[in-house]
């Protein structure tokens, strides 16, 4: 009768739960609706609204996640169809990747899907109809057929009448490996026969002298807002349906356009903006210019962003800053320059971020607070100077009192100018060893208005001899509550900044790049450190939640087994938010 009791008790459940590893955990919640009710609300409290499936095709086992891809779970194929039993049926958005034979008969109520890295044979693809998702209104697809090995292409290996019967369809991206055909017929039917509100489709619309009559006959207003496509503004290969092809854009928001095969003119530039009397976001990109004097832009747009074009010219770039418009945010990166580059170039009032690749942040004209608005700023260097990490001291920047973001790209800003921003809540440095010293680094870690702090992973190994640098022995009281730092800055210094983590309750601590080798050594010495704060129950390891206190005692077995789940890079995202080590009090996946 007492052990009737006992297990009667929500505690005891609790207890033994915890004796057994997530596969286990697993299987007991299944088992009834009470320890299902146990499992989910105080072991593990992961719903999978939106999961994420990657498939590691070297060990044949998958990794789960959540949304922001963290609390990552390794499962066997036997186990992932119990997972996929127990929450197939929540799941409204699935992201899965390089997995084999995907089958969507658990997903019974998805309105999102992306299949990414995959190869999809022709039932599959037929599987993606009104038959499985009734439902679904966004689909993304990066994959490639079965049969051929070619990428998915819309009349090509997949019909158009397939893709029409996904009429709760409102979003639909397609990948490919370079910009494919895509008949204007087929273009006009998508936008005009489904309610799609987005077309990100990596296609060339091939232009259409033909009269379509019935494709172009429009009985209801269109709903696409936002399109990415590659296509020809020259009347003369359109004819007729060049009026109909520029309606399509007519109630665009957003617009992500590279122009061929022709150069962007003014011509064209005025063409869109005419059409595009509602437009607010504009990419350029893979485009070249030519002889630009005027450079329209629709009264409404309040982002403009260029990215690999060429034939830009600082004329040009003053255009866009002087525009008759409420720019709010410009960015221009991988620009091939021509002519002089010596203009001092004024910005607009209203322009909020700032983000120049290629051009020296201290030649723009920046209006003094508070009569401008800029708020994010991205800071090059002057190409003349011989070390990336030069101390600098722009003047310009103590102007912007409201400056929120500073992301310096090359160069170190000096100190005095920093503390002067008092409204800086976010700056990101580049590597500041073996130029400056931690006196730098500690007043930095005081500034008064400084939330978050990211010190950039170093872009090579130096050949300079790194002078033995007196590193500070005791942490102190901050306002900042996230800090990146790389691992070697982490490891020269790892009693100060425990002792920081320790003395500071809100402090997150990251550490990027944190690869699979990074483990063996470091990790160990961070786990037994006697300044490890005890508050820190768990940590996250490359988005995998691990317990503290078994990986001191299972060290070896635990990071075997993180090693081998995060080895294979082509079967997870390789970026700093992946390869990464997160020290912080309460649930790593509020990171």
């Amino acid at each position: 009768m007492v052990l009737v009791n006992a297990m009667e008790s929500e505690e005891t459940w609790i207890y033994v739960f915890k004796l057994l590893n997530f596969e286990d955990q697993l299987r007991l919640s299944r088992v009834s609706a009470k320890l299902q009710t146990i499992f989910e609300s105080r072991i593990w409290r992961e719903n999978y609204e939106v999961l994420q499936i990657k498939c590691n095709t070297d060990a044949n086992d998958f990794v789960v996640a959540n949304g922001s891809g963290v609390n990552r779970v390794c499962l066997s194929f036997e186990m992932l169809q119990e997972f996929l039993q127990a929450y197939g049926k929540r799941v409204k958005h699935l992201m899965v990747n390089r997995m084999s034979s995907p089958h969507f008969k658990h997903f019974t109520n998805l309105k999102k899907l992306s299949l990414v890295d995959m190869r999809l044979s022709y039932a599959q693809l037929r599987e993606i109809d009104k038959q499985y998702f009734p439902q679904l209104e966004e689909l993304h697809l990066s994959c490639l057929t079965e049969e051929e090995c070619e990428f998915i292409e819309i009349g090509k290996n997949w019909s158009i009448k397939r893709v029409l019967q996904l009429r709760p369809l409102k979003r639909l991206r397609l990948d490919h490996e370079d910009y494919v055909p895509l008949k204007y017929r087929h273009f006009r039917r998508l936008v005009t026969k489904l309610n799609v509100e987005c077309l990100q489709l990596k296609a060339y619309i091939q232009p259409d002298g033909s009269i379509i009559k019935a494709d172009n006959k429009v009985t209801r207003p269109l709903q696409l807002k936002e399109l990415d496509i590659a296509a020809s503004f020259d009347a003369c290969q359109w004819s007729q349906n060049f009026p109909w092809f520029l309606s399509n854009l007519r109630n665009l928001h957003s617009l992500k356009i590279k122009i061929t095969p022709h150069n962007i003119t003014e011509e064209i530039l005025n063409k869109i903006a005419e059409t595009c009397q509602q437009l607010e976001i504009f990419h350029i990109h893979h485009s070249s210019f030519e002889n630009i004097s005027q450079f329209p832009l629709a009264h409404s747009l309040r982002e403009l962003h260029l990215k690999h074009c060429r034939g830009l010219t600082l004329n040009i770039i003053e255009m866009i800053l002087n525009s008759k418009t409420e720019l709010k945010k410009f960015s221009c990166h991988d620009a091939d320059y021509v002519g002089p580059m010596e203009k001092c170039l004024p910005i607009l009032n209203s322009l909020e971020a700032l983000d120049v690749e290629g051009v020296a942040t201290e030649k723009f004209s920046m209006p003094e607070q508070p009569h401008g608005s800029l708020r994010e700023l991205t800071w090059y260097r002057q190409s003349y100077f011989k070390d990336h990490r030069d101390i600098l001291s722009p003047l310009t920047l103590t102007l912007q009192q409201h400056l929120h973001t500073l992301n310096v790209k090359e160069g170190q800003i000096a100190l005095r100018i920093l503390r002067e921003m008092k409204a800086l809540r976010k700056l990101f440095m580049p590597h500041p060893f073996p130029l400056l010293q931690w006196p730098y680094i500690v007043e930095l870690l005081k500034h008064s208005s400084l939330l978050e702090l990211t010190i950039q992973t170093p872009l090579g190994a130096s050949s300079e001899k790194k002078a033995k640098l007196e590193v500070p022995q005791q942490g102190f009281a901050i306002h900042i509550k996230r800090l990146q730092l790389p691992l070697d800055l982490l490891d020269e210094a790892l009693d100060f900044w425990l002792d920081l983590l320790k003395a500071n309750d809100q402090l997150s601590l990251i550490c990027c790049k944190f690869a699979p080798h990074d483990m063996e050594s470091f990790l160990k010495r961070l786990i037994n450190h006697p300044k490890f704060p005890k508050a820190i129950k768990t940590m996250d390891i490359c988005c995998f939640t691990v317990d503290c206190n078994s990986l001191r005692y299972n060290y070896d077995e635990m990071v075997a087994h993180l090693q081998r789940i995060v080895t294979n890079y082509y079967g997870y995202e390789y970026s700093d938010e992946v390869f990464r080590l997160i020290l912080q009090r309460g649930h790593q996946n509020e990171i």
